[in-house]
């Protein structure tokens, strides 16, 4: 199943459109949409109307991830919403099965996204994981060839979760460029930054990251520092 970021549709409308053109393009299959749960005011009026938008279109499931869904639960359980939580420690896994949710999704310090501030491997993370959930569990966190889909079963899990790795898909219209410099790589070209704000991500090592990674040095906590580096202009 693949999923559409509800982040990068901030007008409610659009969301709605795009919403539709994959069910238009993907006729028969269902997929889900990831809810990012953040702090400022407006992203949580945002959230609210997304929720209500993905039950009138009838959405099969979420992955909600960044903060706790705790708010939102009530009204995707109404809808008939199925809820995946992503978490980057088992601690927090624990908290969100209590909550009600219908599954986990645990990443590991090898994502190539959003790996966590506990740095902890996402083969440590899947065997522990399996043993403390009762509910369906997801292992994510450098995940990308059949091998590894194998090695997490065999610890308990029921399912990995691809990233990185479908950026050099065909269907993606991402530079060419940008996709030999992955299927390139041997792993010693990324670099874990934003470590000042507790936002840690894990990005190609270029110039916009050794940037950030001056600030991180610098200690701040503050984001105006960051923004010209870390926007994707």
């Amino acid at each position: 199943m693949s999923f559409i970021v509800g982040s990068a549709y901030p007008d409610p409308e659009q969301f709605r459109e795009e919403l539709r053109k994959c069910r238009q393009l993907a006729p028969g299959k269902r997929f889900g949409v990831n809810l990012y749960i953040s702090s400022p005011p407006n992203a949580a009026s945002r959230l609210q109307e997304q929720v209500r938008i993905l039950a009138e279109e009838d959405v099969l499931c979420v992955e909600t991830s960044g903060g706790s869904p705790e708010a939102i639960l009530p009204a995707l359980r109404e809808s008939g919403i199925k809820v995946l939580h992503k978490v980057s420690a088992v601690r927090h896994a624990r908290s969100a099965e209590r909550l009600g949710v219908d599954a986990m999704i645990v990443v590991g310090n090898d994502s190539g996204g959003h790996p966590g501030t506990y740095g902890i491997s996402s083969m440590v993370q899947a065997p522990q994981a399996s043993r403390e959930l009762s509910i369906p569990l997801v292992i994510g966190g450098g995940m990308g060839t059949g091998s590894q889909l194998a090695a997490t079963l065999v610890m308990g899990a029921d399912a990995i979760l691809i990233g990185t790795r479908m950026l050099v898909s065909e269907e993606l219209w991402i530079h060419r460029q940008y996709k030999d410099l992955l299927v390139n790589s041997d792993g010693t070209d990324s670099v874990i930054v934003k470590t000042g704000l507790r936002q840690n991500h894990r990005v190609l090592n270029n110039e916009s990251a050794k940037a950030v990674a001056a600030i991180d040095a610098t200690g701040t906590s503050d984001f105006e520092h960051y923004r010209p580096h870390v926007m994707g202009k």
